[in-house]
């Protein structure tokens, strides 16, 4: 009846029994011996006890059974030819298994899963469920194995692999099943080195580069055999370079020139591709760079003209702008992150791409760049960017307090009522005109006409009404026949032409072909002073572009109708121009920063757009209703501005026309350009098993370290996802933090710095290549694992 102990080092107290018996027999002897004796065997069995107790002693009886668990290795790095051999292995020890025993089958790879429970069945069958391939966890493996099996029998485990982890730690585990009497077999899964294989194993690139310069990569690739293959370079995912290399066997290092693009964080991708390649998961690797240059700010214009006094302003003080319409605003943060500045001029929201519109906050936030918003009739409010994600990013936000005086409005919504709108469409329809309510005053006028081949007052030309009047009307509209514009447009007309009121607009919405029989309406509506926006959806009459235009209104094409409802509020606010106040004024500087620094008189303005500052905002000029003309503030990493007038001819004419306009324009803009890191922080990323790694140096100017500072980095994906890593102080002057491995690719890191008071100390930036899977690049395995499992 052998024993085993879990924990044997305990077994040194027993020790102590000599100072026990040392006491018991030199104590003068004043009790009976048999009494003494008794008591000092009973002292003795106690610490025993004790001792055993804590050492964890197991009692093991001789079992004629025995229980073997076979965990195999299925991860990519075990050559098929090897997992073949495997199950060899395993079905020739299941029908050489003796009677009443038991065998377990887990198989593993960057995760363990049962493929059979302990039994004494001989047959061998593979089952499809496979655990993730792409890593290899030998320590989680074993503690599975170690979980089924049964106390009463006999235990071993054999492990068959190639030993090539590449997470976990498979040699924790072996210290468990050694404490436990578990002994561990393995059998190498290690094969030749695959003759055909070509594998890429680094891409170095530096770090940082100027604008135009030739910057030199290397590839790192090692191939079976000596062949040739072909070289893909890729910049952003945009193929810049694709050649034919010749490669030797063994280790190949490839050098090719490149032209560094504009400035920002650039992600470098090489792939080599050659006939035979027997594994193409290992063929691609990734790098980063940085490239410097003159700073760069994107003027995106809502029409063309509304940037020009702007851009000129900015090329005079010899900054770099670029002009462009709304739909070229890059969808992507890679593309983005090629400016400094975004200046977003009189841009309606809907022109924006939506993916460019949503990445904005991130692009202020995260990388650390700037934001500008010029007002105009297609900004703010009047421009649909009320609760919208740029919104987030601004100083102000777009509602506004107080009641200002606005023109009046009448407004009448056309809302076709054909067979082909039933359903979904005109319940939208109706959403829309209730959404195009909500935006008017008390002493404005709303009209709802519904048409197919006729057309019906809905809701009659009136003061606006009560709201649960207004539903109710609108909710008698029901589906009807074909599609004819002109009683529509002509009862809207007659409507307005009766009606009192400064605006007069007109709303329709139709989703058919008409014929073209009102070009005498629409000339009526023009002399009259009444607008026409159109809604085109789906086979939409080709003419509504046209007679829009021809009335002064615009033309929306909508590809989604669940956009419709935001169209007419952001239409009905943009023509009753809701948060447009135009009247003369002289702004009043409010707080000194350094955009205004030196400013005694400034130009009149003649209109702006209402907003209200948020609360951490820095209101810097303001009207003399105190509203604020300019605010800016700290958004994450970067800065935004809102500064609610136009830049062109209608508002700030005086301004654009003043000789101090250039000199205005040029520290707007500069005063939100990134932040240069100061010198001695100095950041990087490393890989260490299964984590990110980020650190810090942080000096003074004389190499002294700099303690007690607060930091946190950011790795920021090219989709615009950010893992926030907070760093700690682990010796003097020196920082870290650890995350989880994100997938493959390149990312951006950023460290933002801050002393013990809080604030902001610097932003130092620099990136993380994380390559596929070590599972792809361990050739020959680990029989050094193998063997240090084994003993």
């Amino acid at each position: 009846m052998p024993f085993s102990f879990v924990q044997p080092a305990y077994l040194w107290l027993l020790l102590l029994l000599a100072p026990l018996w040392a006491v018991a027999l030199i104590d003068p002897r004043r009790t009976a011996a048999w009494l003494r004796w008794t008591s000092l065997g009973l002292r003795t069995v106690i610490l025993v006890a004790l001792v055993f107790a804590l050492a964890g002693a197991q009692l093991r009886w001789p079992a004629g059974q025995t229980t073997t668990v076979f965990v195999v290795d299925n991860s990519d790095s075990v050559a098929p030819t090897a997992r073949a051999q495997a199950d060899l292995y395993i079905k020739a020890a299941l029908q050489r298994m003796p009677t009443g025993d038991r065998a377990a089958i887990v198989v593993f790879g960057g995760d363990a899963v049962v493929e059979r429970p302990p039994s004494e069945n001989a047959e061998f069958v593979r089952t499809t469920v496979l655990p993730p391939s792409d890593q290899t966890d030998i320590g989680r493996a074993l503690q599975l194995a170690l979980a089924l099996l049964p106390s009463e029998t006999r235990k071993r485990i054999v492990l068959l692999s190639d030993g090539a982890e590449t997470r976990g730690r498979a040699l924790d585990a072996a210290e468990v099943a050694q404490a436990a009497g578990v002994p561990i077999e393995t059998v190498s899964l290690v094969g030749p080195p695959a003759a055909e294989d070509v594998a890429v194993e680094a891409l170095e690139a530096p770090a940082a580069v100027r604008e135009g310069q030739q910057v030199r990569l290397t590839i790192q690739a090692r191939s079976g055999r000596a062949t040739s293959a072909a070289l893909q370079v890729q910049l952003d995912r945009q193929l810049v370079l694709e050649t034919t290399v010749q490669l030797e066997a063994g280790l190949n290092r490839i050098p090719v020139t490149v032209t560094a693009p504009g400035p920002g964080f650039h992600a470098w991708e090489a792939r080599l591709v050659a006939q035979g390649d027997t594994v193409g998961a290992n063929n691609v690797q990734f790098g980063f760079s940085e490239v410097w240059g003159q700073p760069r700010v994107l003027l995106v214009e809502g029409a063309p003209g509304r940037a020009a006094n702007l851009s000129a302003a900015l090329q005079a003080a010899k900054l770099t702008p670029v002009v462009a319409a709304p739909n070229e605003l890059p969808p992507s943060l890679v593309g983005l992150d090629a400016y400094d500045v975004i200046v977003l001029v009189d841009v309606p929201y809907r022109a924006l791409p939506k993916r460019a519109a949503e990445l904005l906050p991130a692009y202020v936030r995260e990388l650390g760049r700037g934001l500008l918003m010029v007002g105009g009739e297609d900004s703010y409010a009047a421009g649909g960017y009320l609760d919208t994600p740029i919104e987030t990013a601004l100083p102000v936000t777009m509602r506004t307090r107080g009641v200002k005086v606005q023109p009046d409005v009448a407004l009448v919504l056309l809302i076709d009522q054909s067979g082909s709108m039933s359903g979904p469409k005109l319940d939208l329809a109706k959403e829309g005109a209730a959404q195009a309510y909500a935006t008017l005053d008390e002493r404005d006028q709303i009209g709802v006409i519904a048409f197919d081949t006729s057309a019906n007052w809905a809701v009659e030309l009136q003061k606006k009404p009560p709201a649960d009047a207004f539903l109710q009307d609108l909710g008698g509209i029901g589906v009807g026949g074909g599609t004819d514009l002109r009683p529509a447009l002509e009862a809207a007309t007659e409507g307005l032409e009766k009606a009192e009121a400064k605006v007069k607009h007109v709303v329709m919405l139709t989703d058919g072909q008409a014929d073209k029989n009102y070009d005498d309406v629409v000339q009526r509506m023009v002399a009259g002073g009444i607008t026409l926006s159109t809604v085109g959806i789906d086979d939409w009459e080709p003419h509504l572009k046209a007679i829009a235009a021809q009335t002064g209104g615009r033309f929306y094409e909508v590809q989604d109708f669940n956009d419709v409802p935001r169209l007419f509020f952001d239409e009905s606010l943009r023509i009753a121009r809701r948060g447009i106040v135009e009247k003369e004024f002289t702004p009043v500087i409010t707080f000194p920063a350094p955009v205004v620094r030196d400013l005694r008189v400034v130009p009149p303005l003649f209109g702006y757009n209402t907003v209200t500052p948020k609360e951490t905002a820095q209101v810097i000029l303001q009207s003399d209703e105190d509203d604020p003309i300019l605010a800016e503030w700290q958004y994450g990493l970067g800065r935004a501005a809102a500064w609610t007038p136009d830049m062109k001819g209608q508002w700030a004419r005086q301004w654009v026309q003043w000789e101090g306009f250039g000199r205005f324009a040029a520290r707007l803009v500069t005063g939100l350009l990134p932040t240069p890191s100061i010198e001695g922080f100095e950041a990087g990323t490393r890989i260490e098993g299964t984590a990110l790694a980020v650190d810090l140096r942080a000096d003074q100017p004389d190499g002294r370290a700099r303690t007690g500072l607060s930091a946190t980095g950011r790795i920021v994906g090219g989709d615009g996802r950010v893992l926030e890593v907070p760093l700690l102080e682990v010796e003097p002057g020196r920082y870290r933090g650890t995350t989880a491995l994100p997938e493959a690719g390149v990312y951006r890191a950023q460290v933002l710095v801050k002393g013990s008071d809080g604030q902001a100390l610097s932003v130092v930036s620099t990136g993380a290549v994380i390559p596929p899977s070590a599972e792809y690049l361990q050739r020959d395995g680990n029989i050094a694992l193998l063997n240090a499992l084994a003993e």
